[in-house]
């Protein structure tokens, strides 16, 4: 869940600097909607204060708002923008057309914590709309609410399990939306799949031990168990390791948790 108020580095800046964005488009706003037009330049140094990305980085758990790896242990990540603050593109071939969102640089609601592969190297400027162009925003004087994107919006969008869920590892779509956020995100990348899947192979493994007393009778050899683990003592402290990691494995703070979802549905999530 995202924090409502923005962090205060934001809060003291942000007016200022989007009344100057906002400034520069108005003195020549034919010239800034022009393809290979310069993007109007946000400040950084305000929309990825370190309050805020620390902000973000603990309402995701540390984790990607796209492919849910936590990654902070090799990576520092992006402050991302959902809405694509300096031109967008409606398809992954498509040009680049200015000039952006740069009226949204500042939003609270429009940044998200994210990985370098999924920010970088996958999205980048995509942001495809059903209603494009008709439907889409190309200033600060146009209306948001007219737009119906089809990327998901992992911070303040509907809930994206209504759209993607998983067959074992593999992300697979059951609506536009869902579909054109596993393209856009590669979120059946090598990588993402192998890790994924290692993941999935480590709950399954401790799948018996953490519900070994959830059957009566018990669905193992009580006395053979002890033996494999060498004492009684031994054993309990294994399930209530397994125990304690099956049953927060569907949390939100838990890396991959759609996809653990999706494969142990009677895990609870809270």
């Amino acid at each position: 869940m995202k924090t409502a108020v923005p962090p205060a580095s934001l809060a003291r800046q942000a007016a200022a600097a989007l009344a100057a964005l906002e400034q520069v488009y108005d003195a020549d706003p034919a010239g800034w909607r022009q393809t290979g037009t310069p993007a109007l330049k946000p400040r950084r140094g305000i929309y990825a204060a370190r309050d805020g990305k620390k902000l973000l980085k603990d309402d995701q758990h540390g984790k990607c708002a796209y492919c849910e790896t936590r990654f902070v242990h090799s990576s520092p990540g992006d402050v991302e923008h959902y809405r694509p603050k300096a031109g967008y593109r409606q398809s992954a071939a498509g040009p680049v057309l200015g000039p952006g969102y740069y009226w949204l640089a500042y939003e609270w609601r429009n940044l998200l914590f994210a990985c370098e592969d999924c920010n970088r190297i996958r999205k980048r400027q995509l942001f495809p709309l059903r209603n494009d162009p008709a439907g889409r925003a190309r200033s600060h004087h146009h209306d948001l609410a007219q737009e119906v994107p089809l990327l998901l919006n992992p911070a303040t969008g509907p809930d994206p399990e209504r759209h993607l869920t998983f067959v074992e590892e593999v992300a697979t779509a059951g609506t536009p939306e869902g579909h054109a956020s596993l393209d856009a995100y590669e979120l059946n990348r090598r990588a993402l799949l192998d890790d994924r899947r290692e993941r999935l192979r480590s709950l399954q493994s401790i799948e018996m031990l953490a519900r070994l007393f959830e059957f009566d009778p018990p669905i193992v050899d009580l006395e053979r168990l002890i033996l494999q683990y060498g004492s009684e003592e031994k054993l309990s402290w294994h399930i209530a390791q397994a125990r304690l990691t099956y049953r927060s494995a569907a949390f939100d703070s838990a890396e991959y948790a759609g996809m653990v979802r999706a494969n142990f549905p009677l895990l609870p999530t809270v």
